[in-house]
């Protein structure tokens, strides 16, 4: 599911949304030596504030390799693809 990382109990408490400002992932298993279940992170260069029209939205995916970890801003549109 796609998803932007969220302070659940900051929007909560005051109504306002606020972002990390990193998100990451940690593969732990993936790729060649890991698991054939691994399916590949996508990231857009959408955030709540982007005003860019669909098309011109640019994406970059990430394929799990073992022991492997992932950092990119934290208001950015990301999610996991369906596995091969």
């Amino acid at each position: 599911q796609l998803h932007f990382d969220t302070d659940e109990a900051h929007l909560k408490q005051t109504k306002t949304i606020s972002h990390p400002i990193v998100s990451s992932v940690l593969y732990i298993t993936g790729g060649k030596n890991g698991s054939k279940n691994s399916g590949s992170t996508i990231i857009f260069d959408q955030s709540p504030e982007t005003k860019t029209k669909a098309e011109e939205t640019r994406c970059w995916f990430n394929k799990p390799k073992n022991n492997s970890f992932l950092m990119f801003p934290g208001n950015l549109l990301h999610g996991v693809l369906p596995c091969p």
